[in-house]
């Protein structure tokens, strides 16, 4: 079990790689993960006061999958969706102290080994589709839209940084470098916007303006020195994607598009209870904009929530950030952070919680592994600073 929960993210991108073998894979992920996380929620049934609102719009949105039209397509989707946000128990119960979340730190780095070795051996084997050209070169077997992945992994690294010697720094730097690398090579905005941006909360969090320069300057370097090598395909790749950066180009989006006919859906009130609660939960596809956009899902995240389980759905999503931040936010108030990896933790805790609304307009609410990275490390900070605040009151009783 505890071998299971300190390697749980590495385990699910492996999975997740080998449903280009057998699409069963799925569903044997989603058993283990839907068991072990009630066996969790059971175990700590006393201690859920951090995070109670992911399991109150848990208990909601099943309530919602059992009555929909299609309840076998909503159950599925609602597992997808709630299994992570409930793994935020793994992050504050297990990872919760620096020696724990060495673990944590240990699987990330094999998390970020398996993204590199994917791209490689998919090439090789011309595993899966190239998406926006047909070339060739640029595969990625069965991870070909999970962008968020590879972004969310690259923005652990701080974490990483801290338990390595000089020698493993500059391997975790070269397999983040890499990654990063894929990540433009993508052309998918959101993730380089995640990217890009969370990386700038996390040094500004983090690191001295001096110590900023630097790494910039290197991250910079790193992109010239190898760019002869990627230069071609990302000029290609950018080229089949250019009607998406040129002006007026979002106006023509199906998510840009979509936004509007969900909303005048909602505040039409009509029915009443669709808009209060949705009554599809999570299944989309033809249940908007009567139906003008035919099978297709809807791809924002949160149009996707109140169009399928209403606005008491979504004032329950977003309570659940309230709550998230009110408690880090009270676990830190009184404790004064001067050691590297608390300032470390820290960052890595606003950069997820800000990041995560970008994110969220990319409509990948149904990527388990991603998710499963941002709310166990959402977590692994609470339950870090959980325990110090814990640790100063004690001292304070002491004395």
């Amino acid at each position: 079990m505890k071998w299971l929960i300190y390697y749980i993210i590495p385990i699910n991108l492996l999975l997740d790689v080998l449903l280009i073998v057998s699409k069963e894979i799925a569903i044997l992920k989603a058993i283990v993960m839907t068991a072990l996380l009630l066996h969790l929620i059971i175990v700590y049934y006393k201690k859920h006061a951090h995070y109670s609102i992911i399991l109150l719009f848990s208990v909601y949105t099943l309530c919602i999958a059992l009555i929909s039209t299609d309840v076998s397509t909503s159950l599925i989707n609602t597992i997808k969706i709630i299994i992570p946000m409930c793994a935020i128990l793994i992050g504050f119960h297990f990872f919760n102290s620096k020696e724990r979340i060495k673990f944590l730190a240990k699987s990330m780095n094999i998390t970020l080994l398996i993204l590199v070795l994917n791209f490689i051996l998919s090439n090789i084997f011309s595993l899966g589709s190239s998406t926006y050209t047909e070339e060739e070169g640029f595969l990625m077997g069965q991870l070909s839209d999970n962008w968020n992945v590879f972004t969310y992994s690259i923005l652990t690294v701080p974490v990483i940084l801290h338990y390595k010697t000089k020698r493993g720094k500059w391997k975790t730097a070269i397999l983040a470098s890499f990654t990063a690398i894929l990540v433009i090579l993508s052309i998918k905005r959101i993730a380089i916007i995640g990217l890009l941006g969370g990386g700038l909360i996390n040094l500004f969090l983090t690191l001295k303006t001096k110590r900023i320069i630097q790494v910039s300057v290197l991250i910079v370097l790193i992109m010239v020195v190898t760019y002869p090598i990627y230069g071609k395909l990302l000029s290609s790749r950018f080229e089949a994607r250019s009607t998406r950066f040129e002006d007026g180009g979002l106006e023509k989006e199906a998510r840009y598009l979509e936004t509007f006919y969900v909303w005048e859906d909602v505040f039409s009130l009509d029915p009443f209870e669709k808009s209060l609660f949705g009554m599809e939960g999570f299944n989309s596809a033809g249940n908007y904009a009567n139906g003008k956009f035919g099978d297709r899902q809807l791809h924002v995240d949160y149009n996707n929530i109140v169009n399928t389980v209403g606005l008491v759905g979504l004032i329950l999503y977003l309570t659940i950030f309230v709550q998230l931040w009110r408690r880090f936010k009270s676990y830190t108030a009184k404790i004064e952070i001067h050691d590297k990896f608390s300032q470390t933790m820290k960052g890595v805790f606003y950069t997820f919680f800000i990041i995560q609304f970008v994110t969220s307009f990319a409509g990948q609410m149904y990527n388990i592994t991603f998710r499963l990275i941002l709310f166990i490390f959402i977590g692994a900070s609470m339950g870090y600073f959980y325990q110090l605040s814990l640790k100063k009151r004690h001292e304070s009783i002491d004395h």
